[in-house]
Formats: C-alpha cells, structure tokens, sequence
C-alpha cells in the first residue's frame, strides 16, 4: 500500500497538464481526497490512495460529469500491475479477465494493443509509474 501511495503521489508532482481521460487525472481530481485537499494535490492522491476505492467510486457529482469515469480502471490497474503483467503475457489470468471486463475490451485485443506497447517503447527503462499510465491507456483509449 505504501508503495501505491508513493507512486499515487509521484503521479500527482508530474502531472502539471492532466487531461480528463489520464491517469494523473483521476488520481488528482476525483475521490473525496480533491475535495478535503483542494490546494494540495499531493495530500489529494495520498487521501485517496488511503480511503481507498470505496472514497473514489462514490462521489457521485463527480462520477455523473464524466471526467472521472475511469476511476474503478485506474484504481485496479494500480493495485494489480504486477499481476496483470504476468497475465498479459500468458494470455490469461483472473486478473486480466477482470481488467477485460472494466475496460469492455477483450483479453486478445489487450493483449495485442500492450504487445505494441512493448514494441514501440522500451519498458525496461520506464518506471512503475509510467507503466501504470501505459497500461490504464491501453484499458481506456
């Protein structure tokens, strides 16, 4: 958990032009965190990552605007990357059925769409973050 809320945290200090489909987005603007924390992102993303997924699910006006819809994608991108990328490259995986079933694509077209990922980019050189955002891309977009 601390580990997520370091990165949660890291995510927010880089995110300086957040667009509404982004993972920083959703980690700085949605949740209870950005309303307790308005002048703060980071202690923002830190009240998030600790009330959890229940504080970022159930604020409803946000949620009804639509710039947080993804919430539910981001949350367990973040919480399960390490388990999903295992199941991406064996092609299945609770996991990975559950990341299927949030983002309405199937497990083969996910699977091709993050086999391009790893082509065209260098994932050795990127951080936990940065593969969290790819991966929540690859889920949203």
């Amino acid at each position: 958990m601390k580990k997520i809320a370091i990165s949660l945290a890291t995510a927010a200090l880089m995110a300086s032009s957040a667009q509404a489909t982004t993972f920083e987005h959703i980690v700085t603007k949605c949740g209870l965190g950005p309303q307790m924390f308005e002048n703060s992102q980071t202690m923002a993303v830190v009240s998030n990552v600790l009330f959890g997924l229940y504080s970022m699910t159930t604020t409803t006006s946000q949620m009804a605007s639509g710039s947080c819809k993804n919430v539910k994608v981001a949350m367990f991108v973040a919480q399960s990357h390490d388990n999903l990328e295992l199941e991406i490259a064996k092609g299945q995986g609770e996991y990975l059925d559950t990341l299927s079933e949030l983002s309405n694509k199937s497990v083969e077209t996910l699977r091709a769409e993050y086999a391009t990922v790893l082509k065209s980019n260098n994932l050795d050189t990127m951080n936990k973050q940065q593969k969290i955002s790819k991966l929540f891309d690859i889920a949203t977009n």
